[in-house]
C-alpha cells in the first residue's frame, strides 16, 4: 500500500497500530474525520512523502523522530494539522 486517502469519511477513533507497521506507506490523507490519539508510530512511515491529517481530533505531542523523516514533503501539511481549528492537540 503506497497511498492511503480518507478524507471527510466521518471515521473516528484512533489510528491503528496496523498502519504504522506498512513501511512502504508514501501518501497518508485523512483530513477532516474525528480521529483521535496519538500519533507515537508515524515515525516507522519512513517512506512517507505526504501527511495530512488536518481536522481530527488528535492529541499528544508530535513524535521529534518525525523529523527523520527525510521524504516528507508536505511539511506544510504538517502545519496544517498543528494549526487545525478542529484538531485539539498540546504539541510543542
Amino acid at each position: 500500500l503506497k497511498l492511503l486517502g480518507a478524507g471527510y469519511n466521518n471515521l473516528s477513533g484512533t489510528l491503528p497500530d496496523e498502519l504504522f507497521k506498512g513501511t512502504s506507506l508514501e501518501h497518508l490523507s485523512l483530513p477532516n474525520n474525528r480521529l483521535e490519539g496519538a500519533l507515537d508510530g508515524i515515525s516507522k512511515l519512513t517512506n512517507l512523502v505526504t501527511l495530512d491529517l488536518g481536522g481530527n481530533e488528535l492529541s499528544g505531542n508530535i513524535p521529534e523522530s518525525i523529523g527523520d523523516l527525510k521524504r516528507l514533503e508536505e511539511q506544510g501539511q504538517l502545519r496544517k494539522f498543528v494549526q487545525s481549528k478542529k484538531t485539539r492537540s498540546s504539541f510543542q
